[in-house]
C-alpha cells in the first residue's frame, strides 16, 4: 500500500494538464479501476467515477495513469481502484 501511494504522489502533478480541460474537476476525488501486472506496469486503466468517465479530461487521466510504473511483485496482476485527488 505503502508503493503504490508512493507512486501516486510522484505523479499527481501529471494530472494537471488534464484537469485543465475541465476545471469543475479541480479539489474532487476520481477513481481510477486499474490493473498493474506483475512487472509494475499498469494494464489496464478505467475512470469508475461518473464524474469524469466519458469526457476528454477522463481520457487524459486514463492515459496518464496507464504511463504509471509500480514496483515488480509476484503473484497474479492486481486489479485496484485508485482514490485520486485532483489539484
Amino acid at each position: 500500500r505503502r508503493k503504490i501511494m508512493k507512486v501516486l504522489r510522484k505523479n499527481q502533478k501529471r494530472l494537471e494538464k488534464c484537469v485543465a480541460q475541465d476545471p469543475t474537476l479541480k479539489n474532487r476525488l476520481v477513481s481510477v479501476a486499474i490493473q498493474i501486472k506483475r512487472n509494475g506496469k499498469v494494464g489496464r486503466a478505467r475512470i469508475a467515477s461518473s464524474l469524469a468517465r466519458g469526457t476528454p479530461a477522463g481520457a487524459c487521466i486514463e492515459g496518464q495513469v496507464k504511463t504509471y510504473r509500480f514496483p515488480p511483485f509476484r503473484g497474479d496482476p492486481m486489479s485496484i481502484t485508485l482514490p485520486l485527488r485532483l489539484k
